[in-house]
């Protein structure tokens, strides 16, 4: 899953090269003397003072699971129009039986 954009930080494209080719990218953040996820909090907190009509986060929602009908009251699958060939690829040779 793709993280939020909260967790997203700003870096110049040499140093965000750098810190994937470092290996370890929190090792990065502390070798430069930074908290990553205090900045991406501290500048989302911004970015939402300044901006107070920006959607908010993404929050998914928890989704309830429906009963099961009985057998009777289940809506039927349309059957296909054509059945399946025997053979699925034409003038190719199938030996699937």
């Amino acid at each position: 899953m793709k993280p939020d954009d909260r967790w997203a930080l700003p870096l110049y494209r040499g140093c965000h090269m750098h810190q994937h080719n470092h290996g370890d990218e929190l090792a990065w953040w502390r070798m430069h003397g930074e908290d990553p996820f205090a900045l991406a909090i501290r500048y989302y907190a911004n970015y939402h003072r300044e901006n107070p009509d920006a959607n908010p986060p993404y929050v998914r929602k928890q989704r309830s699971i429906k009963e099961r009908k009985p057998r009777g009251q289940r809506a039927k699958i349309k059957s296909r129009a054509k059945p399946w060939p025997h053979r699925p690829f034409p003038g190719k040779v199938w030996h699937g039986g």
